[in-house]
């Protein structure tokens, strides 16, 4: 992995007379390499067997922060083209994804951690739910951006399980909080292996870019349906880091596989790594392990200790117990379609996996349960028609 810092002098207003002032901007880019055919997260990673998902598809090849005048462009390139909606498929069933991921793409999640300070040990270490690492404490942030194929709806599902699991904070106190640290960009650009997205300095705050620390991720990216979304909230499985594809054992259409499903393996498919194999290693102790960024400046000594987890982020140290569904690295456990068994006070406990009722009844109150989605604005009526076919077809 390489770094590049380019300073573009653009002259502003240059006058005919030689005594007459110049106006220069300096417009600084950063441009960080990654290893090429490195999508297979600590090396035992397999692609989804579909046609929507290919072997590239996630490979992140580079990334680049371009400053401009009110923000900051990050441009993420990658082996494949990235993937157009609306040719896509749900983990149900084929189905067309355009009127469910409207920023252009749908396969995976961008993370990126910014250590603004570079001071080692302040900021935060946790990383969000369902990714199941942490950042290293020399790369700890104090800035998350989280690109997401439908950044409002992931957005709402982490307030809402926060306020579900601390339910003595007001749930506006939470939202405020996340949103001075987390951003989910909603402006964002494809062009052909290329992904732009756009942060406001309204949210980095002051800096220099080039003077950053970066530790970037991919995952891929879930495919459900609303009427989905909503049934795994009432199951209380939404506070999983619902959005990212967890491995399973074996060849599977609906995730990424890996050989030996007891063996504990992080969903994270690549990493903006330093060089050659060091992505490998850093992934290789699976869930907890911590993950370093890469930058142009050493980080500093310092004294102090990065947040662990969301609960502390929120100022509820004494809530980690409860927390450990929302952000702690889960021990080692038995996998349940796309979702680890959950814990309670660290104690394993299995986790139903949903099933569905194709009975007559079943079906009745399936359409039913559309048929409010519907009438309270939840899905469209696209939406609606699309997913009452096809609950039909099951009878």
């Amino acid at each position: 992995m390489s770094v590049k810092i380019i300073n573009k002098l653009l002259s502003i207003g240059v006058a005919m007379a030689l005594t007459a002032p110049v106006l220069v901007q300096a417009d600084i880019s950063v441009d960080m390499s990654d290893v090429r055919g490195d999508d297979h997260g600590d090396g035992s990673l397999s692609y989804p067997e579909r046609y929507d998902f290919q072997p590239g598809d996630l490979d992140l090849l580079s990334m680049k922060v371009e400053k401009g005048q009110d923000g900051i462009w990050f441009i993420a390139n990658f082996r494949n083209s990235v993937r157009d909606p609306k040719d896509a498929r749900v983990d149900v069933g084929p189905e067309s994804l355009d009127n469910f991921f409207r920023l252009g793409f749908f396969a995976f999640n961008i993370d990126v951690y910014i250590d603004k300070d570079r001071e080692k040990g302040s900021g935060n270490s946790f990383m969000l739910p369902g990714r199941d690492a942490k950042v290293a404490p020399g790369f700890a942030w104090e800035k998350a951006v989280m690109l997401s194929p439908r950044p409002e709806l992931i957005r709402k599902v982490l307030v809402d399980s926060l306020a579900s699991e601390f339910e003595h904070l007001d749930k506006k106190a939470i939202e405020s909080r996340l949103d001075a640290n987390i951003f989910y960009p909603k402006k964002v650009k494809v062009y052909n292996r290329a992904i732009e997205f756009y942060v406001p300095y309204s949210f980095l705050g002051e800096g220099n870019p080039a003077e950053w620390g970066y530790t970037a991720i991919v995952t891929g990216a879930k495919t459900l349906m609303n009427f989905e979304i909503d049934q795994l909230i009432k199951m209380g499985l939404m506070q999983r880091g619902w959005d990212v594809m967890q491995p399973e054992g074996g060849i599977t259409e609906q995730t990424f596989g890996i050989p030996d499903s007891r063996k504990p393996v992080l969903p994270i498919v690549d990493l903006l790594a330093a060089g050659e194999g060091e992505q490998e290693k850093q992934l290789s102790p699976g869930r907890g392990a911590e993950l370093s960024g890469v930058s142009t400046v050493s980080a500093k000594v310092g004294a102090g200790v990065p947040v662990t987890s969301i609960a502390a982020y929120l100022g509820q140290p004494d809530q980690k117990a409860k927390a450990v569904l929302l952000s702690e690295p889960r021990d080692a456990s038995p996998i349940i379609g796309n979702t680890t068994a959950g814990e309670i006070s660290g104690a394993a406990v299995p986790m139903p996996a949903p099933k569905r009722d194709n009975s007559v009844d079943g079906i009745k109150r399936r359409l039913q349960k559309l048929d409010k989605l519907r009438d309270e604005g939840v899905i469209t009526d696209k939406e609606y028609e699309q997913n009452r076919q096809r609950i039909l077809n099951e009878l």
